[in-house]
């Protein structure tokens, strides 16, 4: 038996799986002794143990070491990662500490024999953040290894890891010179955390050692050390740790085997740290071997962001990966998974990705089922069938507002009598951006239809001919192409008047000049002007705006179409009797006088029902289903498509054309309503009429017998579903048959047709025409900014003269000073719009508000001060009169 304590630490400082010692000699020992030996150097490690732990400074949280009885080498587990965050819960552990090739630094002097060891161990905080930089020795434990050589190696029982967070070690190297034994001389020291594999160290100041620090736990452990890795790591991510931990962690929880990543707390850290949108400690996990599961790419998506729903994308694809190579549609995994915004990016990045599901109406329910919307939208784009009740549907996705779904249900009118109850739903939950669309759907289901009365819905059946639209009052242009409006302060309309808007806002720009150059003048003399006013009625006005689209925005409209009473608010709007045929003739090319007589007679008892107030039209009257939205919107897209289709070519010239433009729905096949439509509108249903009948019956007398030719030549037995192309266009056909029973159409109508075809479908039309609204509104914000900013900027003080400030106004000793100030304007707002340049020449130009002749040198859009009301007026193109028109002028007016 070892006869000293330094005996039995040189003992203990062999590995336990070196080989048994040889007898003196050389021999070896015998076989009987062995078991001797091993118990002697099992004691040895005890004797080591219960000294260290005597000499050392800590003491654990229980204040006194646990006896942890050591499991023999072959039962142990030694690991070099896993820290001691991940402890079994009450199984004692030992420390390996080993060192070998240690270098010193040089110029030294100090031989490595000469070289001592003491260590300090524990948790890393006591290690790192002592007082004063040093370590917190009342909380680590310490130990002296015995140096043999530059190396070391020793065990240590630590019992229970505690506290359970990663350890450290730090390591001084030191010697005793001869001439003081009791006095240290440090050479060098290091500090690393623990456990580490076998790996070269630096040193501080100098050299290199290296060190290598295991944990030896029972095998009996490891189920509960894979239970406790992945708790940890689960802490960990809930505590906000970096994702270099995380990492860590995972590479020490794979020391106890590939499946510890695969266990319930692993996959649970996966799925919390997803949950959480920590994206780079996602992907440390997944690097790492964590087990990925569908639930943590759900827990990723709903959070909803782009970069959450790409890392659901990512697991899934990662989940979804098949063992055997096979393909797997990800599209279809992530419908069952019930992945929505999944499903929509996967859609989004490959849309042929919809072909690998089954057609049908199973992949419709199945992406129901899930509330993958857009991909239920792409599927009934393609033909499948509804899962569900068409309108139900659609009213779902406009509350919920899928652009996308709403529109795909647009385009499946099947089973829908009408769309006003869709309207409605985009009106009542704000979705005005999807109400353009469902009145598109509308129209393209009434644009099928035939009034026995009336016949199809066309404008000039029904308004008469366009031939004399409503103008504007100021340059007389049409008035339909951009109507204008004055509005008030509180939003509603000034007065009952239209103009085209560039006129409306020359009027308002008219104004905002004046008051600026009054402001700019400081004359006291001259009483400030008004603002704008209407040019017809003289109201005032703060902006000028267009009429709102009534195919864009529905109540917007309504609520600018009328002119309220004093006092009236947002409630209290109705439109009047009275003003309706002007807005609709602001809005439509109708000759408002023939207009009016069917607007009181037929059309108005229709619209208003109200019995209470039966000249006055309410909002929801005016939303009612077949109500006056429906008509204007019909009629308001019936022009804009044609204005972008053109005309339908002559049926005697192309019937091939003729059958492909009034093919709406591009079915090659066209019904009777349709064949109707088309004759409607390239012939003068009029002359159909008797020549005896009166003007005012031709129109309706004109209609019935149109019906009643297409009834004879309409074969009912073999056309029940329509006519197709080739039977149309056959000898005998429909379009021969046409010609045959109809008079032929006028010379000059017939040109005017022929000359404004395309070949543009319907809904190539309705797209442009779309797109070509959606910018006009883009366009009327941005200019309705910029003019209130000129407005603004208009309704600013400039700052008062030196004089001005001395006595309050300007003194009449200074008759130039205004005059000098509005010279200085004129030049500073020439310089603004890079109008300053070659002198202009005199031209003499009248006033056209009193009537006075002024001499100025101006060009067309400069603006011109009157000298005798003061007033200001812009220079007309072509400005000028002669010295005869002058004398004329002058003569008349006395100035």
């Amino acid at each position: 038996a070892p006869r000293s304590p330094r005996d039995r630490v040189l003992l203990s400082q062999q590995p336990l799986s070196r080989s048994l010692p040889t007898a003196p000699g050389g021999a070896a020992t015998p076989p009987g002794c062995a078991d001797l030996v091993v118990l002697r150097m099992a004691h040895a490690r005890a004797d080591m143990v219960r000294q260290v732990s005597g000499d050392s400074h800590a003491s654990d949280a229980a204040g006194s070491q646990q006896k942890v009885a050591l499991a023999p080498m072959a039962n142990s587990l030694e690991l070099s990662q896993l820290n001691h965050a991940v402890a079994a819960p009450g199984v004692g552990e030992r420390l390996r500490i080993r060192i070998r090739d240690m270098r010193l630094p040089d110029g030294h002097g100090v031989d490595v024999k000469e070289v001592r060891c003491k260590a300090y161990f524990g948790a890393l905080s006591a290690v790192m953040e002592g007082p004063d930089g040093r370590p917190d020795k009342s909380r680590l434990k310490d130990l002296k290894l015995e140096m043999q050589g530059g190396s070391a190696t020793v065990e240590i029982d630590v019992g229970v890891p505690f506290p359970q967070e990663p350890w450290a070690i730090r390591v001084k190297f030191y010697h005793r010179p001869p001439s003081s034994l009791f006095r240290k001389e440090n050479v060098a020291e290091l500090t690393d955390v623990v456990p580490r594999p076998m790996s070269r160290v630096e040193c501080k100041p100098g050299g290199h050692v290296s060190l290598e620090v295991l944990r030896i736990v029972p095998r009996s452990a490891h189920r509960a050390l894979q239970e406790a890795a992945g708790r940890v790591l689960g802490q960990a991510i809930e505590l906000g740790v970096e994702a270099v931990d995380v990492e860590d962690l995972c590479l020490g929880a794979r020391e106890l085997g590939a499946d510890t990543l695969h266990k319930p707390g692993a996959v649970a850290a996966l799925e919390r740290a997803a949950a959480a949108g920590k994206v780079e400690i996602v992907e440390k996990l997944v690097s790492s071997g964590v087990l990925v599961t569908a639930a943590a790419a759900r827990a990723a998506e709903q959070l909803a962001t782009p970069q959450c729903v790409a890392l659901a994308h990512q697991l899934l694809r990662v989940c979804a990966k098949p063992a055997g190579g096979e393909k797997v549609s990800l599209l279809s995994n992530a419908i069952d998974e019930r992945l929505p915004l999944v499903a929509e990016k996967i859609l989004d990045e490959d849309p042929g990705a919809l072909g690998e599901l089954p057609p049908g109406g199973e992949s419709a329910q199945r992406a129901h089922t899930a509330g993958a919307w857009s991909v239920l939208a792409a599927l009934l784009q393609r033909g499948d069938s509804m899962p569900y009740q068409p309108r139900s549907l659609l009213e779902y996705a406009l509350r919920v507002g899928h652009v996308r779904l709403a529109r795909a249900c647009l385009s499946r009118c099947e089973g829908m009598d009408s769309m006003q109850a869709a309207i409605h739903t985009c009106l009542d939950n704000g979705r005005v951006e999807i109400v353009r669309e469902a009145l598109e759907a509308q129209w393209r289901v009434r644009s099928n239809e035939w009034s026995e009365s009336s016949g199809p819905k066309l404008l000039t059946l029904e308004c008469g001919p366009s031939d004399e639209p409503a103008e504007c009052g100021i340059c007389f242009e049409a008035l339909h192409q951009a109507p204008g409006i004055f509005v008030s302060e509180k939003g509603f309309r000034a007065c009952q008047h239209f103009t085209c808007l560039e006129c409306a806002e020359h009027v308002q720009d008219e104004a905002s000049d004046r008051l600026r150059i009054w402001r700019m003048r400081r004359d006291p003399r001259i009483p400030q002007p008004p603002g704008p006013v209407c040019p017809m009625c003289r109201a005032t006005f703060a902006q000028a705006a267009r009429l709102t689209d009534p195919t864009m925005d529905p109540r917007t409209f309504f609520r600018l179409a009328c002119v309220p009473q004093e006092g009236e608010g947002v409630e209290d709007l109705r439109l009047n009797d009275k003003i309706v045929p002007s807005v609709l003739s602001a809005l439509l090319p109708i000759n408002v006088m023939q207009f009016t007589p069917i607007l009181e007679k037929e059309l108005w008892p229709t619209w208003c029902k109200d019995a209470s107030s039966p000249n006055a039209l309410a909002e929801a009257d005016f939303l009612r289903p077949g109500g006056m939205l429906a008509w204007l919107s019909d009629h308001l897209l019936e022009m804009k498509v044609e204005g972008v289709r053109g005309g339908p070519p002559p049926l005697q010239e192309n019937p091939e054309k003729w059958f492909r433009h009034f093919d709406y729905n591009g079915k090659g096949v066209l019904s009777k309503p349709e064949v109707l439509r088309g004759i409607a509108k390239a012939y003068d249903v009029s002359a159909l009429a008797n020549p005896e009948t009166p003007a005012r019956r031709a129109r309706s007398e004109g209609i019935q017998r149109l019906r009643n030719i297409v009834d004879a030549i309409w074969d009912d037995s073999t056309w029940q579903n329509g006519v197709p192309l080739a039977e149309f266009l056959d000898k005998g056909g429909l379009a021969e048959r046409i010609l045959t029973a109809l008079p032929p159409p006028e010379a000059s109508d017939e040109h005017a047709v022929a000359k404004r075809t395309s070949s543009v479908t319907v809904e190539e039309a309705l797209a442009r025409v779309r797109a070509a609204d959606m910018k006009r509104c883009e366009d009327d914000q941005t200019r309705a900014k910029e003019r209130a900013e000129k407005q603004k900027l208009a309704a600013s003080t400039l700052p008062m003269t030196r004089n001005a400030r001395r006595a309050g106004s300007v003194r009449a000793d200074q008759p130039g000073r205004a005059g000098a100030e509005l010279l200085l304007a004129s030049l500073l707002e020439a310089a603004r719009e890079g109008q300053r340049g070659t002198v202009q020449a005199p031209i003499r130009i009248q006033c056209p508000f009193c009537g006075a002749v002024n001499q100025a040198r101006a060009a067309a859009g400069h603006r011109v001060i009157c000298g005798g009301c003061r007033s200001v007026f812009a220079v007309p193109a072509g400005a000028g009169l002669t010295a005869a028109a002058a004398a004329a002028a002058a003569a008349a007016g006395g100035r």
